[in-house]
């Protein structure tokens, strides 16, 4: 088999990888694709390391990019629509592409939907848990109820 030449501009490919990250802290980075963070430290540090297949992949994988796109840019730039979720370390919990996105044009918005998203986080866990002790003493109930009729029907003959 011959070997196939073909002709690759790393450059071209970290500038639009570069477009896609903006404003993105790079430990943020690394989390929302899944990498360490010394992988994106070198791809887009001072080191400019190629970015390897699986790193491609993985910026198509959470911005919604084609690979096509990312590896020889052209009108290919259409975002997939679905909304991405990434564990996000800095905040110990799962936040949305959209809100990252959301994050780089406003900060300060950013933080009052983050701070109204977490409060209605809890107000939904502490609802859920209040509903599963009424609903754990309602079956305790029934149970209690059951039995007391099982034990009146057998002494009555029931």
């Amino acid at each position: 088999m011959s070997k196939i030449e073909i002709d690759i501009n790393f450059d071209e490919i970290r500038e639009r990888i570069d477009q896609e990250k903006k404003g993105i802290k790079p430990s943020v980075w690394a989390d929302m694709l899944g990498v360490n963070r010394n992988v994106v430290t070198n791809v887009h540090g001072r080191v400019k390391q190629k970015p390897s297949l699986e790193y491609i992949v993985a910026v198509s994988r959470a911005t919604g990019r084609s690979v096509d796109y990312l590896l020889w840019g052209g009108t290919d730039s259409v975002k997939v629509s679905d909304d991405v979720n990434f564990k996000d370390q800095t905040r110990g919990r799962t936040i949305t592409s959209r809100l990252i996105e959301l994050e780089k044009i406003s900060p300060k918005v950013f933080d009052m939907v983050d701070t109204y998203i977490t409060g209605a986080h809890e107000a939904a866990k502490a609802t859920a848990a209040k509903w599963d002790g009424i609903e754990r003493r309602s079956k305790e109930r029934r149970c209690e109820t059951k039995e007391d009729l099982g034990f009146e029907r057998l002494k009555n003959g029931t």
